[in-house]
């Protein structure tokens, strides 16, 4: 899903809708000012490039593998690092796949390297991949899980961190290496805090990535809502219980206050976006800290792998609910060490090879939910004007029609797939409150079709908050064209 301006406009018709696109501009000036930096991010600069080594040795370099440092990037004071681990024999080859590996919270862009090279060097990531064909790019996340921030300069500094990563570091890698630049050659995953990123960059944005590959994740982020609230529990309950310290972070900087701003939380969170992912190669696997004695194993990382395991045993049961094929690991034992970690990337390496192998393109239909005001998802466009931020939810989207559910007025923006100027009927089955114009729109030069689909009146209680519609009750209508 890219954020920027359909390729084609159709005019809103009346008043009330010009009235209705006022209110929302005026209301959703926070969302908008952040759509704003999305909309204007620099490409990243290369500074530097350095040969790396082991953390456990120092002295040993890590083949393969170069640290770049880039400016420009929407993070930080604008520097930021990032480590690629090319394949063997890179300079004879063209057109590697790449997988995005994002670490976990403390890590960086280090993580991944030193992936239990302290208890084996013979067995690391650099190890595990030779003879994958495949391009492993390893950015910092800082510890802000993967998000752009409800407060973006908070601390004084930048945390636009989806920007970076999807709007910044993806063509700056398609740029200066010899990858594929289609979906089909793009996965991400990511272990712990890593986890609940690659979750939800994938379910953001399925047009970008065939597979996804969570481990250890954290894949729902509600619980943290809960953050606040353990900070009163006493440090010697906690640790008669072998929980974790909390982490040092305040959720509401990230995601907004949950109890005014739950739409944007549930906005990035995996298991409400859990439908986006139908298009992809979905698999995640989790331990549930029983422990095996193995490197890494003590009370701390078994608390967290099975307070880790629950979230991830709750997400497979609604993905068995939704039938979205996937593939689930469960070993009862794993802690959340990097031993497990890198045990479970070896298991899922051979999936994310056949990933690559069946070359997926765009579906010819798919689902999708989403709360920004303007997206773009496969190459249609859908630009909303309502009064609260909300969900758009779109169903069975594809050349012959879709379905919408949500409030106000949508411009709609089909990709290029209709014979430049042909005439098409776009008809909704009449309804009070519903209306599609034109209905007889024509292709432009490019083959799109541009229309509008008034679902309602805006809804003025935002989702998720006191005095909100259920969404049973919302307007929805299936948009028919010929």
């Amino acid at each position: 899903m890219k954020i920027q301006n359909p390729g084609c406009s159709a005019p809103l018709r009346s008043a009330g809708a010009l009235a209705v696109a006022r209110r929302g501009l005026a209301l959703a000036a926070g969302l908008l000012a952040t759509l704003a930096v999305q909309a204007s991010v620099p490409a990243l600069e290369t500074v530097s490039a350095t040969p790396v080594t082991y953390a456990a040795a120092p002295g040993l370099t890590i083949p393969r593998t170069t640290e770049y440092l880039l400016n420009n990037a929407a993070v930080g004071d604008g520097l930021t690092k990032v480590r690629v681990l090319l394949p063997v024999g890179y300079e004879a080859g063209q057109n590697y796949p790449v997988v995005y590996l994002l670490h976990g919270f403390s890590g960086s862009e280090t993580t991944w390297s030193n992936m239990n090279a302290v208890n084996d060097l013979n067995d690391t990531l650099e190890t595990n991949t030779r003879n994958a064909n495949i391009v492993f790019v390893m950015p910092d996340g800082d510890n802000d899980f993967y998000s752009d921030w409800y407060e973006p300069t908070a601390g004084g500094t930048m945390r636009n961190w989806e920007t970076y990563h999807i709007q910044q570091l993806i063509p700056w890698v398609e740029a200066n290496f010899k990858v594929r630049q289609d979906r089909g050659g793009r996965a991400i995953s990511g272990l712990s805090m890593g986890g609940f990123g690659c979750m939800t960059y994938a379910s953001r944005h399925p047009d970008l990535f065939a597979g996804v590959f969570s481990i250890s994740g954290a894949v729902n982020n509600i619980p943290l809502s809960l953050v606040g609230a353990l900070d009163a529990v006493p440090a010697d309950l906690l640790a008669f219980a072998n929980l974790p310290a909390v982490l040092n972070i305040d959720p509401a900087q990230i995601w907004g206050p949950f109890l005014s701003q739950a739409v944007l939380w549930h906005g990035r969170n995996p298991f409400t976006l859990m439908n986006n992912l139908r298009p992809l190669t979905v698999w995640y696997a989790t331990g549930h800290g029983l422990g095996s004695n193995m490197p890494g194993d003590n009370p701390t990382t078994r608390a967290m792998e099975l307070a880790v395991g629950a979230l991830n045993d709750e997400f497979n049961l609604k993905m068995l609910s939704l039938g979205i094929p996937h593939t689930y690991r469960v070993n009862a034992l794993a802690t959340h060490s990097g031993y497990y970690f890198l045990d479970w990337f070896k298991q899922a390496l051979p999936v994310m090879e056949q990933t690559f192998a069946a070359n997926v393109g765009t579906p010819a239909s798919f689902d999708y939910q989403a709360i920004e005001s303007s997206f773009d998802i496969f190459g249609w466009n859908f630009t909303t004007q309502r009064d609260v931020v909300e969900f758009l939810y779109l169903t069975d989207v594809s050349r012959d029609g879709l379905t919408l559910q949500g409030s106000g007025v949508v411009a709609v923006t089909t990709p290029p797939v209709y014979a430049p100027g042909s005439l098409h009927w776009v008809k909704a089955p009449p309804e009070l409150g519903i209306d599609v114009w034109p209905n007889w729109p024509r292709a432009d030069a490019q083959g799109r079709l541009c229309f509008n689909v008034k679902l309602g009146h805006s809804h003025q209680a935002q989702q998720f908050t006191l005095g909100a519609d259920p969404v049973d009750l919302w307007r929805q209508t299936r948009v028919n064209i010929h």
